[in-house]
């Protein structure tokens, strides 16, 4: 004997077998017609279990990721309640929009410098209005004495000690941006030595010298001694010599 093979189909009719057939045997043989379409609903039917089974496995998992879902949310609301609740417990707390009687130590933005209308003025603005008026911050053109030339204290510099010095010319001096003095000017040794006096005396030292001489050529120009404070000296061999000195 054999299996008789089985087809996932839902047969519409089960065969009977009549008085009149031919009992013959095999998978197409008359007395088989009816267990085969048996045997084909049966496998059909245990498809579509199988099929159900899965779907149901599925449906399962989705549920139980909406039961998750579902208590998170629950999770939300209850802190969201009790927010609600603390929220609804401080309300009698808050001070009125009118005549706030404030306790504690209530905080405001800080104005910003100078600031002058209806803002709170708190306490790190009057500290800093404080500050101001010790170290104030001037607007305009402000004026002030200008220091001699040479004082190195924390008196203010005015434009006029930045830039103080002569003109431009014959001899003149002027203050360099980093303190610093330079000075220059013509002498006519007349072919020996002289002392040249400085436009104005270094305060501190004259740190070095240099010299030419106008005429060029053979007309040799040297230095005497370590420059001073206040002169040097200047030689040549002849004609007028051009020197600039820096010092401080």
């Amino acid at each position: 004997m054999a299996n008789l093979p089985e087809t996932s189909s839902f047969d519409a009719n089960v065969n009977e077998l009549l008085t009149s057939d031919l009992v013959l045997g095999g998978p197409s043989g008359p007395a088989n017609a009816g267990p085969q379409n048996l045997t084909n609903r049966t496998r059909w039917l245990f498809d579509q279990v199988n099929v159900l089974a899965s779907d149901i496995t599925t449906i399962d998992g989705e549920i139980a990721t909406i039961n998750g879902q579902i208590s998170t949310i629950n999770g939300q609301i209850t802190s969201i309640n009790a927010n609600l609740a603390s929220i609804n417990g401080q309300l009698p707390l808050l001070a009125p929009i009118a005549n706030p009687n404030f306790t504690g130590s209530p905080t405001a933005p800080t104005p910003g410098a100078l600031v002058n209308n209806g803002q709170l003025a708190t306490t790190a603005y009057l500290f800093n209005w404080y500050a101001l008026k010790n170290s104030p911050i001037f607007t305009g053109v402000p004026a002030g004495p200008t220091a001699s030339p040479g004082t190195s204290t924390t008196q203010f510099a005015t434009t006029a000690f930045v830039n103080r010095g002569t003109s431009i010319g014959t001899n003149g001096y002027r203050l360099l941006p980093d303190n610093m003095v330079e000075q220059w000017g013509f002498a006519n040794p007349n072919g020996g030595g002289i002392t040249v006096t400085f436009p104005t005396s270094f305060p501190t030292a004259c740190l070095a010298v240099e010299a030419i001489s106008v005429a060029g050529g053979a007309v040799q120009t040297w230095l005497g001694a370590n420059p001073g404070a206040s002169s040097f000296n200047l030689h040549n061999s002849g004609g007028t010599s051009f020197w600039r000195a820096i010092g401080y």
